[in-house]
């Protein structure tokens, strides 16, 4: 759960070396602000550098296969 209640927020997805398969899943409860998903290395998010949540209560489940990030769910 991602807590933008005082700002835009941002949350960092690790080097995804070594990480084949691994899932994580980040939910934005609240209205206003915007969670943007970025990573910690040049690996991209379904092609894009980052990744952003705007809406309440949307959630995203991404996982990855070592290389890069793909979102597998996402929702509001």
């Amino acid at each position: 759960l991602t807590g933008a209640t005082a700002g835009n927020f941002t949350i960092t997805l690790p080097d995804p070396s070594g990480l084949s398969g691994k899932t994580w899943i980040i939910k934005k409860p609240l209205a206003g602000h915007q969670v943007t998903i970025a990573t910690a290395t040049s690996a991209q998010i379904d092609g894009s550098d980052t990744h952003t949540q705007t809406s309440h209560h949307s959630y995203d489940v991404i996982t990855t296969d070592g290389v890069e990030f793909y979102i597998i769910a996402e929702g509001h």
